[in-house]
């Protein structure tokens, strides 16, 4: 028999990291990570002054949770999703954490870096599908169901993050 406690405790762990990670905004974390969006808009009013409160505020009205923003440089910002979760809107494990920069040639540049947890989710959830069906043979169309709804959740949170970022690049540059 297949045992599956250490795969759990290998994603829970790295989930727990990224969660200190984010939270403590480490400068390596957010420099690194492997880039899976990338937006760019000209500025069109000169170099804009970032307040970063206030597109905090500006972003809320989405009915996801807030995006939360640490300047690293003058010209170099990371942000987030909020930890908290929010009542009556609609939660979700982000698959992105992102960064903000103003560029030498005057444009916003917003980069969604891919997290941790959802990779290493993904890959457990994925691994478990072929593996599990293996040892029970009436679960044979989960091997190819429960990827599916996984591809399907991951390409929906994508979209919103896509959007939510899309957004932040569309107020700083105006």
């Amino acid at each position: 028999m297949l045992s599956i406690t250490p795969a759990f405790f290998a994603v829970f762990a790295i989930g727990l990291l990224e969660l200190l990670l984010s939270a403590c905004w480490s400068k390596t974390y957010w420099h690194t990570g492997f880039p899976l969006l990338r937006i760019k808009k000209p500025i069109r009013t000169g170099k804009p002054p970032l307040d970063l409160k206030n597109l905090s505020q500006r972003l809320l009205d989405d009915g996801y949770s807030a995006l939360v923003f640490h300047q690293f440089k003058t010209d170099y910002i990371g942000f987030r999703e909020s930890m908290r979760p929010i009542i009556g809107g609609f939660n979700y494990t982000p698959l992105l954490r992102g960064t903000l920069e103003i560029t030498a040639d005057n444009q916003v540049q917003v980069i969604g870096k891919l997290n941790w947890f959802p990779l290493s989710f993904s890959s457990l959830f994925i691994w478990l599908s072929f593996v599990l069906p293996s040892q029970k043979s009436e679960f044979l169309w989960g091997s190819m169901l429960l990827p599916l709804c996984l591809a399907g959740m991951l390409i929906f949170i994508f979209r919103i993050q896509r959007k939510r970022f899309s957004r932040l690049a569309e107020l700083v540059a105006n």
